[in-house]
């Protein structure tokens, strides 16, 4: 038989109100419970709070833990209507090449959740410091426009990329690229 944590806080309780000491209640626990019983911090801090007075069973609310205002179904809705596309494309995770990132546990734990692993080298050697500059560039067209598929956006940013002339690379990149001397 399966008891939940306020089942097994009204057998602490009534062992409690039958006047039996702490090491009694623990003992009878562990014999009823086994390895599902509470801890003996737990059975001591709950008959604490009956010498206290307190005979309530139930948690006290604790502060910081969010209390779901929407179930998920309104959730889900909000986000289909105000992030199209982003709950037909999965999840994506980007995760560090770090040991708990990359054991074989945690891998099998998110290919069984179903998540996609986004390639991510940890200092990757497509996007120098210097290439910072495109983005303010290609911001520019692309902002406030909707994109109707991932295509439709690749094909946007691509047709920004070729847009994108030499006049307007930043002077050190230039100097850097025509003689090799200004690193």
């Amino acid at each position: 038989m399966d008891f939940s944590k306020e089942g097994k806080r009204q057998i602490i309780w009534y062992l409690w109100k039958k006047r039996k000491t702490g090491s009694y209640i623990l003992r009878e626990m562990q014999d009823i419970f086994g390895d599902e019983c509470p801890s003996k911090a737990t059975i001591y801090r709950w008959i604490e709070r009956f010498d206290n007075g307190d005979e309530e069973l139930h948690d006290d609310p604790r502060p910081g833990r969010p209390i779901p205002q929407k179930p998920a179904k309104e959730l889900r809705q909000a986000i289909k209507r105000e992030r199209r596309g982003k709950l037909t494309l999965g999840v994506l995770l980007q995760h560090d090449n770090a040991r708990p990132h990359v054991s074989s546990k945690t891998m099998i734990a998110i290919d069984d959740l179903g998540f996609e692993c986004l390639p991510h080298p940890p200092y990757s050697p497509d996007l120098a410091p210097s290439d910072y500059w495109l983005f303010g560039e290609m911001k520019s067209p692309l902002r406030g426009r909707r994109f109707e598929d991932f295509e439709r956006l690749e094909y946007e940013i691509k047709q920004c990329e070729s847009g994108t002339s030499k006049s307007s690379m930043p002077l050190g990149w230039k100097s850097c690229q025509n003689d090799g001397n200004d690193v």
